[in-house]
């Protein structure tokens, strides 16, 4: 929108033209249904509704060209910490090339991402944002676009309560085969780094490292911008979490669903990834139930004319949540403390 030119711009398509006063104005939109209330700043001094305050003014009129920029990059005009979060810059991207609205589910996201610039291919882009979140992105079985955050990880349903248990034993989805590990070496990560824009934060866990010596990870965040130190941090700190510990893992199971297809094929096929699952194993001779919780990393289905294999790729479920979303003023779900799943103030 442009003070003295009265052009209402969404998302880069002029929506409106008229006379705008001072202060606040509600535009309806015809034939379009929602009312849009816009805020203008003409004066120096004069002040903003804290609630609309990603909204920018300009002194001069904008091309359509400039204000779709600006909207595909994320920029706002109170810039970090009011950015993007990876929910909505993924949202940006799928826009950008015309995927459905309903075709969607995109959690808000952890992280606050900076500006992205509309280059390379919409696939490595989407990944980009779900990497600096330490999310899921994938298309869903319902063909949807989806991106679950890590947040999403630790407090949805879904992810907190098994959707399907898989073992030996009457009632329970029969494996045929099943991958253990206990070699944990392989799989202990001590030493994470992360890359920001800003540069590098590296964390470590002592008792591990003492323990087991140095054990590097690395993650590719560059989308956190220069003043996201902290957040590269939190991130950091999220996933040396995830993988500081000796545990015996369950790295895949295969079922074949079509040996009960009135149960067993709509479980598999019900399962995405970011679900939670447990995985039970009754040594023969024993009386003992081994018994794992674990999160959907990847799914392949190998399909023959007399055989269908369902193969889960697994890892241990996430532990408690503790890294939350740090205070974002004027946020309303980042900006109370003490709500969804914790926020937190740095020291």
């Amino acid at each position: 929108m442009g003070v003295g030119v009265d052009t209402l711009w969404v998302n880069g398509v002029s929506m409106w033209t008229g006379t705008l006063s001072v202060g606040t104005s509600s535009v309806t939109f015809t034939p379009a249904a929602p009312s849009v209330v816009a805020v203008c700043q003409p004066a120096a001094g004069a002040t903003i509704n804290p609630a609309v305050y990603g909204l920018a003014v300009y002194s001069a009129n904008m091309t359509s060209a400039t204000v779709g920029e600006h909207y595909q990059a994320g920029l706002t005009g109170y810039g970090h910490p009011y950015g993007d979060r990876a929910g909505a810059r993924i949202g940006r991207i799928l826009d950008a090339v015309g995927w459905p609205s309903a075709d969607r589910d995109l959690s808000t996201g952890s992280t606050v991402l900076g500006p992205w610039i509309g280059t390379g291919s919409p696939l490595s882009a989407c990944q980009a944002a779900a990497d600096a979140d330490q999310g899921l992105w994938f298309i869903g079985g319902d063909g949807k676009a989806v991106f679950r955050d890590r947040q999403w990880q630790m407090t949805n349903s879904s992810a907190i309560t098994a959707q399907a248990t898989l073992g030996d034993s009457t009632g329970e989805t029969p494996y045929y085969d099943i991958e253990i590990d206990g070699n944990h070496l392989d799989w202990i990560r001590n030493v994470v780094t992360v890359t920001y824009d800003g540069g590098s934060v590296t964390v470590k866990d002592t008792t591990s490292t003492t323990a087991y010596g140095e054990q590097d990870d690395s993650v590719n965040a560059s989308l956190i911008p220069t003043t996201g130190g902290y957040v590269a941090r939190q991130l950091a700190a999220y996933r040396l979490r995830l993988r500081k510990d000796a545990k015996t893992r369950i790295p895949s199971v295969k079922v074949k669903p079509r040996t009960a297809t009135s149960t067993h094929l709509p479980t598999m096929l019900g399962l995405e990834l970011g679900e939670r699952v447990t995985v039970k194993r009754r040594p023969t001779g024993g009386t003992g139930t081994f018994s794992q919780d674990c999160t959907v990393q990847g799914i392949s289905h190998r399909v023959g004319p007399d055989n269908w294999i369902v193969q889960l790729y697994l890892a241990p479920t996430i532990p408690s949540y503790t890294e939350g979303p740090y205070l974002t003023l004027g946020n309303a779900t980042y900006g109370k403390i003490g709500t969804v799943a914790g926020n937190k103030i740095p020291y």
